[in-house]
């Protein structure tokens, strides 16, 4: 029983004093509305509460990658509710790999992503809308609001830090090559190719981090750009990280969302 004790207090110690996660541009601490990919694997969920829209949108992810070599993969599935819809909607799941190759430097990190949706997405004219209409909390993710839609999406980021100090911007762009748009409804998803930009900027805190950030979502032949602005709070609970963040629709500040969510490392 002794030998016991001894070898659980050990290796409590050995958790205790484990290397701490690497203080770098490619493991920064994660957006709430901007790209996901980096250097570190997790997984989690998102909740967000939307108005004026009556619902919620909320999503489950999760990414693994290599520390040896920066190669990984990815998959996202999105959901969305409204009682005054029709209910529950899903939209088309994502999976892709992700690239972080390593660079001679802590303080500058690029990162590629590719993937391909899976047209699960609902196809009624009021799940399509529930989808689209969510969409706003996370706008880097609107194309998956295309009702059983196959689409090819790919981006670039550019990662940086300075000591407490990070930042983010990415580059995506998105192209639809089949779906099944509802004949009917107010509401419908475009499938024109679009193109993504967003950026922000952080303060780590060593057990929190607060972000700002901008996500732009364009589709081509659509006049005219939806931009969201955010601000967020992420906690680090060992593997642990909760967070929040208050979303609003640029130039319509009686629209937006309050998320919540929680991620996982692996």
């Amino acid at each position: 029983m002794t030998r016991r004790l001894t070898m659980v207090a050990m290796m409590s110690c050995v958790i205790a004093h484990a290397d701490p996660a690497p203080i770098d541009a490619l493991h920064s601490p994660a957006f709430a509305t901007l790209e996901r990919y980096d250097a570190s694997s997790r997984f989690g969920g998102e909740l967000s509460f939307l108005t004026p829209f009556p619902g919620e949108r909320a999503d489950l992810h999760v990414q693994y990658v290599d520390p040896k070599t920066g190669m990984g993969a990815y998959a996202s599935l999105p959901f969305a509710y409204s009682a005054g819809r029709g209910g529950l909607a899903i939209g088309d799941a994502e999976v892709g790999g992700i690239s972080a190759p390593h660079l001679r430097t802590d303080i500058f990190g690029l990162v590629f992503h590719a993937g391909i949706t899976v047209p699960i997405g609902s196809t009624s004219a009021a799940g399509a809308g529930t989808n689209l209409l969510a969409s706003p909390s996370r706008l880097d993710d609107r194309y998956l609001a295309i009702p059983a839609a196959t689409s090819l999406r790919g981006g670039i980021s550019a990662l940086v830090r300075g000591g407490p100090l990070f930042g983010r911007a990415d580059v995506g762009l998105d192209a639809n090559l089949s779906d099944e748009q509802p004949v009917s409804g107010t509401q419908r998803a475009t499938g024109e190719t679009a193109i993504r930009i967003n950026a922000g900027a952080g303060i780590d805190l060593e057990y929190a981090s607060v972000t700002a950030e901008l996500a732009s979502f364009h589709a081509f032949g659509v006049k005219g750009w939806l931009d969201t602005v955010a601000v967020a709070l992420r906690f680090k609970v060992r593997r642990v990280q909760p967070y929040a963040a208050v979303v609003f629709q640029a130039f319509d500040t009686t629209a937006g969302a309050l998320t919540i969510g929680i991620d996982a490392s692996i």
